[in-house]
């Protein structure tokens, strides 16, 4: 199967600037432990969770898939009602859809979600076909790390130690998986969200905006 990621468009003339939110909007102190930011990734939020809303900048345009970079959003995506109906179909056991909402030039709070990974696919990748690199913060790329399995990753992953590390530069995906929606860790801008081509027919005829799709390698 042909698999893209999901990613936000940088193209001005479809969102007007990037990132298209100003600021974020927050209902507690960022050292807060109910703050958004401050709860993991991949874990299902029960209870009490401070969800921040966003501004959206003067130049930008509204979309189905909205850029952020305020704390609060880190990993997730932002999306209108309708693509969360779409994703939903899909993606019901492998996110958490959380209430926010978007602000715009005139003042109007339109309902946004911001979407929570539940579960990380490591095991969908196809790791000896897959570009694999030690990297660091400082350096950038290394060296290229060939590996052939899970297990071989989560071993090598342990021994190196911070500012360098492992980023699974281009992903494979083995020929036997058939999911339409999935989501992967340790990949260039840390997670990365992946749908069929089923699913990215479905997501272009509901004329979602904002989105850029990524084919991967095969």
């Amino acid at each position: 199967m042909k698999y893209f990621r999901l990613k936000r468009s940088s193209n001005d003339a479809q969102i007007g600037t990037f990132p298209q939110v100003s600021e974020g909007v927050f209902f507690t102190t960022i050292n807060d432990p109910a703050f958004l930011e401050n709860i993991d990734l991949f874990k299902e939020i029960q209870g009490n969770v401070s969800v921040p809303a966003a501004k959206l900048a003067k130049k930008a345009k509204k979309t189905d898939l909205v850029s952020v970079s305020s704390m609060g959003f880190s990993g997730r995506l932002f999306v209108s009602n309708k693509l969360k109906n779409i994703l939903g179909k899909y993606a019901a056991d492998k996110v958490q859809f959380l209430e926010s909402y978007l602000l715009d030039k005139t003042g109007e709070k339109e309902t946004y979600w911001i979407v929570q990974p539940l579960t990380s696919d490591q095991s969908y990748l196809d790791f000896e076909n897959s570009d694999i690199w030690l990297k660091s913060i400082r350096e950038g790329k290394i060296s290229k790390v060939p590996l052939t399995s899970l297990e071989d990753f989560n071993i090598q992953s342990q021994k190196i130690d911070l500012p360098k590390h492992l980023q699974i530069e281009k992903p494979a995906i083995r020929e036997e998986i058939l999911d339409d929606f999935f989501i992967l860790q340790k990949v260039s801008a840390g997670t990365g969200y992946y749908v069929s081509e089923k699913l990215k027919s479905e997501i272009e005829n509901q004329n979602c905006t904002g989105i850029d799709f990524e084919l991967l390698h095969s």
